[in-house]
């Protein structure tokens, strides 16, 4: 037998079998890195939970939530961080509440460069395996609309640099609030 004839015999992987096996590896893959990439700290909450139930409450009432906790790198924060916050509210509406940093006790902003991950060292590296604390008071006041509402708070730790040594931005705690404005009281006047 020729080796031609051999050639033929031999079972082949056709370009939609490659293609296939390409696409695969390629999401695999994806999937891997994307959960590599979220796993930069690990963090405990300690006291309370992620859900404040306010229950019914009265127009403009107002509250208040203090939750902390400790992060663990997992991965080397070589610039260190810093705290942003985002709130949302996806039932209702309302005003916007104020989150703290207790040590510092400054408001976490939105946007932009703020408030140091560890406030006495600022900037400095946050090596795998090295921790710091977070310490936070959540208050505002309930909106004045009758109904239910539910916001979300997110804290957020972001890196100071981008780069192939240092984390990645990365939500440390998020608390869901509800809570449900009373109807007025009706006058019979």
């Amino acid at each position: 037998m020729s080796d031609f004839a051999d050639y033929k015999k031999t079972p082949r992987i056709d370009f939609c079998s490659w293609l296939v096996i390409f696409c695969m590896s390629y999401f695999v893959c994806q999937s891997v890195l994307a959960a590599t990439e979220a796993a930069n700290l690990s963090c405990t909450k300690s006291g309370g939970n992620e859900i404040l139930n306010l229950g019914e409450v009265s127009p403009l009432q107002p509250f208040s939530y203090t939750f902390s906790g400790t992060c663990t790198a997992t991965k080397l924060w070589a610039s260190g961080g810093y705290f942003t916050q985002k709130q949302t509210y996806n039932v209702g509406q309302g005003p916007r509440f104020s989150i703290v940093q207790k040590v510092t006790n400054k408001e976490v902003p939105e946007a932009g460069v703020s408030l140091c991950f560890r406030p006495s060292n600022c900037g400095v590296t946050l090596g795998v395996g090295e921790s710091f604390d977070y310490d936070f008071l959540l208050s505002g006041i309930a909106d004045t609309k009758p109904g239910m509402h539910v916001a979300i708070a997110n804290i957020i730790v972001n890196p100071f640099r981008t780069g192939p040594f240092d984390g990645t931005l990365q939500s440390i705690e998020t608390i869901t609030i509800f809570y449900t404005v009373a109807n007025p009281p009706c006058s019979l006047g």
